[in-house]
């Protein structure tokens, strides 16, 4: 056994036949097989946290189920191909069954858009600030999500973002981006207090155009409740993350072993697969460069970094041999290598 691989090797000896006649009474077949534990292909976890929604009555099917997140999905296992150039183009159907030709474009050609340059409406823009759709709340409302007037989001908008220290001993986000593979020996899982910082980090965005993480997919940490108050002395917080309803009900005990001495705290509830399209430190990307076309889209910051890609479903998981599980995620898996 070395690191987190093991090594089997047996050997049979059975009496020869045919071999006799060269003088050879038995022969010996050997074999060897290696399996370990490895964490999957890609570009791992990012210090991004990403805002788990309830669910909103008449607002269509949550995803994931157990958490009631409002996200829609693209299918990897049809998506890939795409996007690797083994297809030049595939039909994707939108949530109200409408359909059309996409291809790959854009910065990079790491974009999916169609004919007219404009992505699918599974599409998620990561902005520094909370834009809520006019049908959430037509008060407080700045952008038109429902582009066709069916009552039903055609744009996928989120907000309160902000970068996670993923360990206690964190000091620089940047690290988890352009030292990926070098981080320390850790688990993070499910119901899992970090520390954070609000707003978008533009020497993390460079980062991530300069390692290439444009067209690679990623895990996103999923959140469902930000306190500005140290959770292990306001219970208040904690409470706040279990409520139920809206969440699941859980009976266990909250992971406080990774937050720092600083907030906002953020509750991890679940990560979620993520294929990023486009990465820009000044909005160029066409989902955001199309949300600007639309009715009151002049109010959106032209010049503001941006992630756009889309959540994903049926993720195959291809093992990388080259980093074991210190980077545990509940996506390892064991898988034999020799």
């Amino acid at each position: 056994m070395a690191g987190t691989q093991v090594t089997v090797v047996t050997q049979v000896e059975r009496d020869s036949y045919f071999a006799k006649i060269f003088g050879e009474e038995t022969l010996t077949a050997s074999a060897e097989a290696s399996s370990g534990c490895y964490s999957p292909r890609g570009k791992g976890v990012i210090p991004l946290a990403w805002n788990c929604r309830a669910p909103t009555v008449g607002m269509g099917d949550p995803f994931p189920e157990e958490y009631g997140c409002q996200v829609q999905t693209l299918n990897w296992q049809e998506l890939q191909p795409l996007v690797e150039g083994s297809i030049s183009h595939l039909e994707i159907e939108d949530f109200d069954g409408n359909t059309d030709d996409y291809y790959m474009g854009g910065p990079g050609d790491t974009s999916v858009i169609n004919a007219s340059g404009i992505p699918p409406e599974q599409i998620y823009i990561i902005i520094d600030s909370d834009k809520i759709c006019l049908e959430d709340d037509p008060l407080i409302g700045t952008i038109q999500c429902d582009l066709d007037g069916d009552g039903k989001k055609d744009l996928q908008f989120g907000g309160d973002r902000g970068w996670l220290y993923l360990t206690a001993g964190t000091s620089d986000i940047k690290k988890w981006i352009t030292d990926y593979g070098a981080h320390p020996d850790f688990t993070l899982e499910a119901h899992k207090w970090l520390s954070g910082k609000s707003g978008m980090e533009v020497d993390v965005i460079n980062a991530m155009v300069t390692e290439g993480y444009p067209g690679e997919v990623v895990m996103i940490p999923v959140y469902n409740v930000i306190c500005e108050n140290d959770p292990t002395e306001d219970p208040s917080c904690v409470d706040a993350a279990h409520a139920s309803p809206p969440w699941p009900v859980f009976s266990g005990v909250d992971d406080f072993s990774q937050i720092r001495n600083s907030g906002p705290y953020y509750h991890i509830i679940t990560f979620e697969p993520f294929y990023i399209t486009c990465v820009n430190k000044k909005g160029n990307c066409p989902g955001y460069e199309y949300a600007q076309t639309l009715p009151t889209g002049d109010e959106l910051d032209k010049f503001t970094p941006v992630i756009e890609g889309f959540f994903l479903s049926d993720v195959g998981v291809s093992p990388d041999a080259s980093y074991g599980c210190d980077l545990n995620l509940g996506n390892c898996i064991i898988s034999l290598s020799k």
